[in-house]
């Protein structure tokens, strides 16, 4: 993705023992898209990004299908809800795979580490 879109995300503030992942998933029809922001917010976290999903030929076939849907979601949630979501996603009949990880670290030059946010 266009690290110019990245740095105009408006990241909620993240709360305390919380963080920052991504869900990459691969849906069956194109509304993969709303039952994983379903999904998400019915375990209490906090989607805050997602990308356009786009129709892609797999490789080989999973679950006799040769074409699925892919995106993601950014979100924000605790660590302690992660395999419950992912039984979640797993049993869903709609999301042929998916994978849950942390995006990378930011880096900040110097002056940015500096400056304040007022």
């Amino acid at each position: 993705m266009n690290e110019t879109v990245l740095n105009k995300i408006n990241v909620p503030e993240v709360e305390e023992g919380a963080r920052k992942y991504e869900l990459s998933f691969i849906s069956v029809t194109e509304t993969g898209l709303t039952d994983v922001k379903q999904i998400l917010t019915s375990f209490g976290l906090t989607p805050y990004f997602e990308s356009p999903t786009s129709v892609i030929r797999l490789a080989y076939p999973i679950k006799k299908k040769n074409s699925a849907t892919f995106g993601f979601v950014y979100f924000i949630g605790k660590p302690e809800l992660l395999s419950k979501l992912n039984e979640a996603l797993k049993f869903n009949t709609n999301i042929l795979r998916s994978l849950i990880v942390t995006p990378p670290i930011e880096i900040k030059t110097r002056q940015e580490r500096f400056t304040s946010k007022d």
